[in-house]
């Protein structure tokens, strides 16, 4: 999915354990479908800035947000 954002929107997403990568949160939902249901794939999509904003994403970076969502979703959807 990071290849298929960066193929068509130039954005670059690291892919990797969300606790290591980023920062642990305990009661994360992807956490809980992974232990409790026994899912193998669980994903956490972060906003694509940098740190700058933190959750509160410019009016600017909306849509680019969007497009890279939208890129890695239609990719999984091949998938299953």
């Amino acid at each position: 999915m990071a290849q298929k954002i960066k193929t068509k929107t130039a954005a670059v997403y690291s892919v990797g354990n969300a606790a290591r990568l980023l920062y642990p949160a305990a009661g994360a939902s992807d956490d809980w479908a992974s232990y409790t249901l026994s899912i193998a794939y669980v994903y956490t999509i972060e906003l694509r800035d940098t740190g700058s904003n933190g959750f509160t994403l410019p009016a600017s970076q909306i849509l680019p947000t969007v497009q890279d969502a939208w890129a890695a979703v239609q990719y999984l959807a091949t998938l299953v």
